[in-house]
């Protein structure tokens, strides 16, 4: 396990620390090539930022990197 600042909340950060902090999560993610899967534990403002998804609590975001640089959302996990 790792703390990695990119997925701490951006809740009420700045829009210019907001999207700074996005874009190094989206670089990141997009980066991931393994081996294993990569499990990221971040908060529902940063997941809203990176897919448009407004998840529940405790709803996990699968996600796969997409070639335009964009990430996909191909499903979700419900506890």
């Amino acid at each position: 396990m790792k703390d990695e600042p990119a997925f701490n909340s951006s809740f009420r950060a700045s829009s210019e620390t907001s999207d700074s902090q996005t874009a190094q999560a989206r670089a990141i993610l997009s980066r991931w090539r393994g081996p294993g899967t990569l499990v990221v534990v971040t908060h529902q403002v940063n997941i809203s930022a990176l897919t448009g998804v407004s998840p529940a609590s405790a709803e996990g975001v699968v996600l796969r990197p997409a070639a335009d640089g964009r990430l996909k959302v191909v499903g979700t996990v419900a506890p």
